[in-house]
């Protein structure tokens, strides 16, 4: 389902190859085919390009659960922290966040965000 989606997209990205929205379109379609180091560098190459602002808290978060995907867990964080800061009310953002601190042990940071999430 996704494989034509990404052949599709990058077909696209060979025409218009800074469009920041079909990078973060082929993004998600790796994202869900669990190929996330692939997700993670067609989000960056999104945010490079000037992702729009209404799916710019999207971007940083998918980077972040991809990277907890990976159990990169430390990476996570700072994207997720990103999500939040454009999006402070999203409580998926702080719940990911607040699992990838109880991950790396850090569990002051933890504690503030499952109570800032409830």
């Amino acid at each position: 389902k996704f494989e034509q989606s990404i052949l599709d997209l990058t077909q696209a990205l060979d025409i218009t190859p800074e469009d920041a929205m079909v990078f973060y379109k082929r993004g998600l379609s790796y994202y869900f085919s669990k190929k996330y180091k692939n997700a993670i560098q067609d989000f960056k190459d999104s945010l490079k390009h000037g992702a729009h602002e209404s799916y710019e808290p999207d971007l940083h978060y998918h980077v972040g659960i991809a990277y907890s995907n990976l159990e990169s867990f430390e990476d996570a964080i700072e994207p997720l922290s990103r999500a939040i800061k454009l999006c402070p009310y999203e409580a998926a953002y702080m719940h990911e966040r607040a699992k990838a601190y109880l991950l790396t042990g850090n569990f002051w940071e933890l504690i503030y965000n499952v109570t800032k999430s409830i």
